[in-house]
């Protein structure tokens, strides 16, 4: 298992970017039990102040909040690959931020 701690920004952009993946099925069953791990719970959604605001956009107020997260190995492996592949993340320190966590993770 692969211990990650992840901020509200980190696990909500990793979730809508394995979100909006497509791809044939056997990827699809593997990415649903990455999302499974990812997507934020009732009560974890009301301790960030998470929000939907309208369709595929949200808010929260805890962008700093940290979550500890499991993922299998394989499932870890295809996060990562994933989220390197994606070309539309934002000029930002956050993705960063992000990246160095997941290199450290390995």
């Amino acid at each position: 298992m692969i211990e990650l701690e992840l901020t509200t920004w980190e696990r909500v952009q990793l979730y809508a970017v394995l979100g909006a993946q497509r791809g044939d099925v056997a990827l699809i069953r593997r990415l649903i039990k990455v999302l499974d791990v990812l997507e934020l719970t009732d009560d974890e959604k009301e301790a960030v102040g998470y929000e939907d605001i309208s369709a595929g956009a949200a808010k929260w107020e805890k962008r700093d909040h940290i979550f500890i997260i499991m993922l299998e190995k394989e499932q870890f492996n295809l996060l990562v690959e994933i989220a390197k592949d994606f070309k539309d993340w934002p000029a930002s320190r956050f993705v960063v931020d992000l990246f160095d966590k997941l290199e450290a993770a390995k």
